[in-house]
């Protein structure tokens, strides 16, 4: 495993380089939020690895749309 980096600087105006990171990452592990979930769909990493919750906005029964090759847990 290499170095990791903690990213907690993009605040206020800055807030949108969240999304640009999320959609640079090799492999998404996403919450239970649309903001990561658009961000994992915008990753272009062919052989991405995308892990999500099953459950969502504490409801097990909905969560927005699972692209093939995601994984839920």
């Amino acid at each position: 495993m290499g170095p990791a980096s903690f990213i907690d600087w993009n605040t206020g105006e800055r807030s949108y380089l969240d999304m640009m990171l999320i959609s640079n990452c090799k492999h998404n592990i996403i919450a239970a939020s649309t903001f990561s979930w658009w961000g994992a769909w915008l990753n272009s990493y062919n052989n991405k690895t995308v892990i999500m919750p099953r459950g969502w906005f504490m409801c097990e029964n909905f969560a927005p749309s699972v692209i093939e090759g995601w994984i839920r847990i």
